[in-house]
């Protein structure tokens, strides 16, 4: 066992860069999420964790590239928790655990549902933001990356809001939307008419007495149709569509088509 030593310094970008001289044989490096991390920094969100900086025997950097990148690129000088005179050969086992998701994050928190709320959060900040495509198929993207931070205080600011919207998501008559895309857009949607809001998603999520001629008829049956023919729109596109069926439906239209084309028009906004 070797004499490890641990200790919390105030790390500068001067004093990171001499601790990234030393490091060899580490993970690429992901520079959007070097870019995040150091976002987070700048911004006054990251926060103190205990996480260590590992640094081996012979003076190699083991663990904490990222983190020592970010801090560079922030010009920030930030406390670590450092730990030094570890066994060198730990590296093969480091970062072979799982980061906590925002679900798990959310369920620390305190909050019941977390895959839910956390799921349902990520999609309404996403949409809000304007990252139509992050909010459609999840992937998080540059620019529209969210923390595990920035989702839990959506959820602790618009809890009792939130959870209104969930029960129209997740319930047993949804089959066509992803339940926290119907319960975010019943979230966003309800900001504009709180009671249409209710009858448009309960409509799309159970599709009971609708003449042929109500847009989340059409809606519906556009994406039933692509299921059974295996002609299945984008998650993008399911949203435009919505949200134009919802347009619709505000304007109570009676002659109408449902169409959208990406590369003709840009994405619906709500009305």
């Amino acid at each position: 066992m070797t004499n490890v030593r641990t200790s919390v310094e105030l790390i500068t970008p001067e004093k990171a860069e001499k601790y990234l001289l030393h490091n060899s044989d580490n993970r690429n490096v992901k520079e959007d999420h070097v870019n995040f991390l150091a976002n987070e920094m700048k911004n006054g969100k990251w926060k103190f964790t205990g996480d260590c900086i590992k640094i081996g025997q012979d003076g190699r950097l083991l663990d904490g590239q990222l983190r020592l990148l970010a801090l560079v690129k922030s010009k920030k000088a930030i406390e670590f928790l450092v730990a030094k005179n570890l066994d060198n050969e730990i590296f093969d086992v480091l970062d072979t655990g799982f980061n906590r998701s925002a679900a798990d994050v959310v369920g620390i928190a305190g909050f019941g549902n977390p895959n839910q709320k956390s799921a349902t959060a990520k999609f309404i900040l996403s949409f809000e933001k304007g990252a139509f495509d992050v909010a459609a198929d999840g992937k998080s993207k540059k620019k529209a990356k969210l923390s595990n931070a920035d989702i839990v205080a959506f959820v602790d600011k618009n809890h009792d809001k939130l959870v209104e919207s969930l029960k129209y998501g997740y319930n047993k008559f949804n089959k066509l939307m992803p339940p926290a895309h119907l319960a975010g857009m019943h979230y966003v949607l309800k900001k504009i008419d709180n009671d249409m809001a209710n009858s448009f998603c309960e409509s799309v999520a159970d599709g009971a007495n609708l003449p042929k001629t109500s847009p989340i008829y059409l809606f519906r049956e556009r994406l039933i149709i692509g299921d059974r023919n295996k002609l299945k729109i984008t998650p993008k596109e399911r949203l435009a569509l919505f949200i134009k069926a919802w347009n619709i439906y505000r304007s109570k239209k009676s002659k109408i088509r449902l169409l959208y084309s990406a590369s003709k028009e840009g994405f619906p906004k709500p009305i």
